[in-house]
């Protein structure tokens, strides 16, 4: 028969491997009934609110994840101990549903970095070229203008005008302060208020030669794809980023013009 193997501690004893085993197999159901313990509630438990918290902390421990929608105590409870653990050390928060997690990068009123959603968007009319180094219409590029401006004026949605400049008229502007997408941008911004688009619509953007339409360019024929000006429709409105619109200074004058005051009224009438 074969010898019951010992296990040797380090002062030189020997003792039998049942024990070991023995020991682990006891140590496991000790943890088996303190979990069923654990999914037990007792009838009384709103009366005995310790329990819930003994209960939520062991369950805790064995990385026990509740269901969001789940009516039990202790999952409750579990889920709210991890709401409060979220408004950080002071447990109270700046406001509702927000963890009062300072930024170490950011300090005033309004600390937290927001963005305006902007939604898709779409090229309207296709684009305006321009000529080598210049931001000057032509009649060509005033009538695409014209095009586009029938497409957008009475709409209020926000148009972005995007300014373009191919990489060797930068190269030439690099050490000069003139930004010529932007000089593209903003005339065709002026022309759509010419015609009637409604400036606060309109948004001037300059891409200098981050945009390419073609990489790689050398010939002049596509290097002048590169050099325009793209009006894009957003799904944003105006009113989104401005309370009411300003009126017109024109618009101003007239009602001044057709309104007069009491006093301008009987200064008239004693004269007569």
């Amino acid at each position: 028969m074969a010898k019951r193997g010992k296990k040797q501690h380090h002062d030189g004893h020997m003792s039998e491997g049942w024990i070991t085993s023995l020991a682990d197999l006891m140590t496991l159901l000790m943890g088996f009934f303190v979990i069923l313990c654990s999914m037990m509630v007792p009838k009384d438990f709103a009366a005995d609110p310790e329990f819930l918290k003994v209960a939520a902390a062991i369950k805790e421990a064995f990385k026990y994840v509740p269901p969001s929608n789940s009516q039990d105590p202790i999952d409750l409870q579990i889920l709210l101990s991890k709401l409060n653990n979220s408004k950080g050390k002071s447990g109270t928060s700046a406001k509702p549903g927000e963890a009062a997690v300072r930024s170490r990068g950011m300090v005033g009123r309004h600390d937290m970095v927001t963005t305006i959603r902007t939604g898709s968007q779409t090229t309207i009319g296709g684009v305006v070229g321009f000529a080598a180094d210049s931001s000057a219409l032509t009649p060509e590029q005033e009538n695409n203008i014209a095009m586009i401006a029938d497409q957008i004026r009475g709409h209020m949605n926000v148009f972005i005008v995007k300014g373009h400049t191919s990489r060797d008229e930068e190269y030439k502007l690099q050490k000069t302060a003139k930004d010529l997408s932007y000089d593209r941008a903003l005339a065709v911004v002026q022309k759509l208020v010419d015609i009637g688009v409604a400036r606060e619509s309109l948004r001037i953007v300059s891409c200098r030669d981050y945009e390419p339409k073609r990489e790689g360019t050398y010939s002049e024929v596509t290097r002048a794809d590169n050099r325009r000006v793209e009006v894009i429709a957003t799904e944003a409105l105006v009113s989104e980023y401005r309370e009411r619109p300003v009126a017109d200074d024109s618009a101003n004058h007239m009602i001044k013009k057709t309104i007069k005051s009491p006093a301008t009224k009987e200064s008239e009438t004693s004269s007569d």
